[in-house]
């Protein structure tokens, strides 16, 4: 098992392709006699008779083989089980062939409604990807009024924070390693773990009543060979201090009268919550007046009507003026302070200028050393709430061979200090996940966009370029040569200029400027397409460079939430982009546009070139485009609920 420790979270990864696959391997290993003897010695048994006498209608959710439903079903409770392993369930009824076991998801328990005077539930919640709340809902369901949920999951105790016994796993989980031992690398999820106080907040939040946390179990690592010397000592240890060494934590919860969603709605608008000092640290290079500074701005607006203050600190100075005069407009205060060489400097300022300043929210962005050091900062002076934001994809070399160390002792630093992670795309968090680097605390959230309107028409545009009317025109806008993809689409663009001699592509971003143009001009001698690429820089005008294109193309090897891509879906420009991270979320394969493995050529150009063929095609993708801009990622909306929820997460910790 590989973990990750983040902040009382960690997530593991197991070797097997699915985790149907992990529990039927592991429930073949297993004997249902040996366990069955097990569950007679264990505490467990002396808590359930202690909350319900038979003959007590009893759910096991995550049965296995069926152990506790015999013994149950023995001392007279009227016991059932289900599992989602069929292996497990089969192995269980060869050996007790009366006993009521099922196949099912514990996601949609075949039960009625109140079914249920007690749930239990051991080690099993812990295993959802998604996290342990759908499956709480379904236990609430079953479970009758005043009816006893049992369940443990792993623990954070006070050695695992500190990461003892996690130091192996990383070496007998290194890439490298396995792969001189001759094993794959372990990429596959395996299970969350949570602090006592984060699991009390997850039940009551999904609306139990918690009457009791336990501490249960003593990990094999710390306690070595079962009866002797150093066993006995550790459990002499751990009955007088019960959280430094448990292994596992099981909480005793009654079900309660008030529905967890009225709770939940509670205080996000209008909660009272005013006067909040809300920081944002960027190091992202502001260069133009785009996407991202519309994002902050944004939020400046949105703060300021509401009575809060609003604080950015850029590690470098942006260079629209127009935009720094809107910003400061707004009642943002910006601060440039540049992370230097080693960070040290930066580091005792920030703390000091935290603590000085009273910041309530500080939320980073972009995985960098700036965003490190301010959570760490912010963590040392007690700022209550502390977020961070992934924007960035991960690359498939990285996904197959790991990060790197230092990178991945970075991601669990990040984690370990923020109070939630916030990714700008599913499937950023999934990959996350896949690198065993997710987090129970992680959510989505799109940035979005403010649609922009042009300020010339199509042809006076095009008449600024040297273009035509009837020339086609593709636009790309893009800040790296590599990662999004300029010698896939310039390569695209060598194969279609016998078909398409009028055929133009519209480079703007910092990929025209050196270093990054030096490749992009490289490679477009090289393809002979040099007379067919307009290198425009860095633009202020890119609403009028996109009204007089007619694709939109982007084929990103990696992405995070391509701010670029909503910007042409809003001006009602169909897509050919890379099927590649949060591409997918915005482009509809088909309906909005067109998506394409990433690093192919050719299908990029036949993608292109069915819609150059195809004006109504492409006019009815470009106006789908727009109306899910505006449905799903509007800028104004998403701001509103960021700060909704800046408001709610204060309003708790205040409380």
């Amino acid at each position: 098992m590989r973990y990750v420790q983040h902040r009382g979270t960690v997530q593991g990864g197991r070797e097997a392709s699915s985790m149907e696959g992990i529990w039927d391997a592991r429930w073949s290993e297993a004997s249902a006699e040996q366990l069955l003897a097990v569950c007679r010695r264990e505490d467990t048994w002396y808590w359930i008779r202690k909350y319900k006498k038979p003959p007590a209608r009893v759910l096991e959710a995550g049965c296995g083989l069926g152990q506790w439903v015999r013994l149950l079903t023995d001392s007279g409770y009227e016991a059932h089980g289900l599992d989602f392993s069929s292996h497990a369930i089969q192995a269980g009824l060869k050996v007790w062939p009366n006993l009521r076991l099922i196949r099912a998801n514990l996601l949609d328990i075949p039960y009625a409604d109140n079914s249920f005077d007690m749930v239990i539930s051991l080690g099993v919640i812990e295993h959802d990807v998604e996290g342990p709340q759908g499956i709480l809902k379904e236990m609430r369901r079953v479970l009758a009024d005043e009816g006893v949920l049992i369940c443990s999951v792993p623990c954070i105790n006070y050695l695992r924070r500190f990461g003892t016994p996690l130091l192996l796993d990383r070496v007998r989980c290194n890439p490298t390693i396995r792969r001189l031992t001759g094993r794959q690398p372990e990429t596959a999820f395996f299970e969350y773990m949570w602090t006592p106080q984060e699991y009390r907040r997850i039940l009551e939040d999904a609306g139990f009543e918690v009457l009791r946390l336990v501490s249960i179990n003593l990990h094999p690592f710390v306690t070595g060979r079962p009866g002797g010397l150093r066993c006995r000592f550790v459990e002499w240890i751990h009955r007088r201090i019960p959280w430094l060494l448990g292994h596992m934590v099981m909480a005793f919860c009654r079900k309660g009268r008030d529905a967890p969603a009225a709770r939940t709605r509670a205080g996000l608008k209008g909660s009272g919550v005013s006067g909040l000092r809300i920081v944002h640290v960027t190091s992202m290079r502001s260069t133009r007046y785009g996407g991202w500074e519309q994002f902050m701005l944004a939020v400046a607006r949105e703060c300021a009507a509401r009575g809060h203050r609003f604080f950015v600190v850029w590690e470098s100075p942006p260079t629209s003026q127009a935009f720094l005069q809107d910003l400061a407009s707004a009642g943002a205060e910006s601060v440039v302070r540049p992370v230097g060489k080693w960070g040290g400097r930066f580091f005792f300022w920030m703390a000091r200028w935290l603590h000085g300043r009273g910041i309530d929210v500080l939320e980073a962005h972009f995985a960098q050393r700036a965003s490190n050091l301010s959570l760490l900062a912010a963590r040392l002076v007690g700022v209550p709430l502390a977020f961070f934001t992934l924007h960035g994809g991960v690359a498939p070399e990285q996904l197959r061979d790991g990060l790197p160390l230092a990178s991945e002792i970075a991601a669990r630093a990040r984690r370990a200090l923020a109070t939630r992670i916030f990714t700008v795309a599913k499937a950023v968090r999934d990959k996350w996940c896949q690198l065993g680097l997710g987090s129970p605390r992680m959510r989505v959230r799109h940035i979005g966009i403010a649609p922009q309107h042009p300020r010339r028409t199509r042809n006076e545009v095009r008449r600024e370029l040297g273009l035509g009317p009837q020339d086609k025109i593709l636009t790309c806008l893009a800040m790296e040569f590599y990662r999004k993809g300029i010698d896939v689409l310039l390569q695209a663009l060598a194969t279609m200029t016998a078909e398409f001699p009028t055929l133009y592509l519209l480079l703007a971003g910092d990929v025209t400027l050196p270093p990054e143009s030096r490749k992009a001009r490289e490679e477009a001698d090289r393809q002979g397409v040099s007379d067919r690429v307009r290198w425009l820089g860095l633009r202020s005008d890119v609403a009028d460079l996109l009204s007089a294109t007619d694709i939109y193309c982007q084929p990103s090897r990696g992405e995070g939430l391509p701010l670029g891509v909503l910007e042409a879906m809003a001006s009602g420009l169909p897509v050919v982009a890379s099927r590649v991270d949060g591409i997918g979320e915005c482009v509809l394969d088909g309906e909005t546009g067109v998506l394409v493995p990433p690093e192919s050529p050719m299908a990029l150009a036949d993608a292109l070139a069915g819609l150059l063929r195809d004006e109504a095609k492409r006019r009815q993708m470009g106006e789908a485009g727009a109306r899910r801009v505006r449905q799903h990622f509007l800028l104004q909306e998403n701001t509103r609920r960021l700060i909704d929820m800046y408001e709610h997460m204060a309003r708790r910790v205040r409380r």
